[in-house]
């Protein structure tokens, strides 16, 4: 209810690339390719630096933007900008190093355990590497950057549909979507109907919640609950 409504943008430029990568999937060999790039790939790329300009556009005409600029220089004025980027590169490179060991060590766990690489992927992958996006999450919501805290995510989740595309370039068997798991809708159908919720709720903007939660914060719950008991029993 506090948030600002134009995080909508980015949610549905989620929803967009989520239906892409929907036909891409469905169509798998029939879509040809570029040499071995699929077009949806490219579909992705170009939708994305799209979404991304049309963001920063709109942002620069939000008035409310200055006031929030002027607010965190005066918050955070001891902090020179050398020294943030700084930390920011150094606790960034740490992230990165750690996620090097993660895939293979995930593969592993998959044979190991016979759940297969889809279900970890989708479960144990992705928790792990969206922890340090939870933590950041939390911690700006706690200090009050609640705009920060849903960017990143919003953000987050349309720059990981741009790193299928990066991947695509690397796979070099063919189009990347013609090899994967046709289980992945699963996870894409929720995608799109967890982001139609958080959609719904800066809409409709709510004031009371339920059990600690707002009404959109319940339904995404139930629609990732479910999502991970279609990915067991499929």
């Amino acid at each position: 209810s506090v948030v600002y409504q134009g995080h909508v943008l980015s949610a549905t430029v989620g929803i967009l690339l989520a239906c892409s990568v929907i036909v891409a999937l469905l169509i798998g060999q029939r879509s040809g390719s570029l040499l071995w790039v699929s077009p949806y790939s490219l579909l992705v790329a170009a939708v994305y630096v799209v979404a991304m300009k049309l963001g920063y556009a709109h942002e620069k005409r939000r008035a409310a933007q200055m006031f929030e600029v002027l607010k965190a220089e005066e918050r955070y004025g001891a902090i020179s900008s050398r020294k943030a980027w700084l930390y920011f590169s150094f606790y960034a490179a740490i992230t990165v190093a750690a996620s090097i060991f993660l895939p293979s060590t995930a593969v592993e766990v998959a044979q190991q355990t016979g759940l297969g690489q889809t279900i970890v992927g989708t479960l144990f992958v992705a928790l792990s590497t969206t922890l340090p996006e939870l933590v950041v999450s939390i911690s700006a919501t706690r200090s009050g950057a609640i705009d920060l805290a849903v960017g990143n995510i919003f953000g987050s989740n349309i720059f990981n549909f741009l790193i299928l595309a990066v991947s695509d370039l690397f796979f070099v068997q063919g189009p990347l979507f013609a090899f994967v798991s046709p289980r992945h809708l699963f996870s894409l159908v929720s995608i799109i109907a967890m982001t139609a919720v958080s959609v719904i709720g800066l809409t409709y903007r709510a004031e009371k919640k339920l059990f600690l939660l707002s009404f959109d914060s319940f339904v995404i719950f139930l629609i990732y609950a479910a999502n991970v008991v279609a990915l067991f029993l499929f």
